[in-house]
This record gives structure tokens, sequence and C-alpha cells, in this order.
């Protein structure tokens, strides 16, 4: 649980990922989700069916697409997606 005052961190699921996870987002403390490849981590933790997904996932914060090593600063959105099929 965040302390009063404390910056979350805001995951938004998309694609496929709302039916896996059962929701469409999620907020934990900005300490918890220090950089993408933790904030993952923790994400296949709470969630194992997103396990299979790993390799395929595109993560933006703040809206740019991110890197596994990229920091996430107090207070982001961070969107998870499956890939964007189309025409």
């Amino acid at each position: 649980m965040s302390e009063p005052g404390a910056l979350a961190c805001t995951v938004l699921f998309f694609g496929r990922l709302p039916d896996l996870t059962g929701v469409s987002a999620w907020e934990l403390p900005s300490a918890e989700c220090p950089d993408v490849r933790t904030l993952l981590d923790t994400l296949f933790q709470k969630w194992p069916a997103l396990r299979p997904w790993e390799t395929s996932l595109r993560v933006a914060v703040n809206p740019e697409y991110a890197n596994l090593a990229d920091t996430i600063p107090s207070g982001a959105e961070v969107a998870v997606m499956t890939p964007v099929q189309g025409g």
C-alpha cells in the first residue's frame, strides 16, 4: 500500500490484456515500478496468464514507446498492449 501523498503508477491494459487480467487499469505505488522490466515482472507475478505474451507485449510510458531498461517516472501512465494488426 502506498503512503499518503505518494504517486502511483497507473497501468492501462489494451488489446486482449483486459480479458487476461480481468481489469482495464491497475495502480501501484511508483516505488514498485521503477523501470519497465520490473513492472512487467510484477504483472507476470500477479497475472501469470500474461507470461505467454511476454515477447510480443508493447509498453508505452507517457505515451512514448519504452524499452525494458527505461525508467518509469512517479505518477506515470503506462500502457501495456498486445500487437496491433490492421490494414
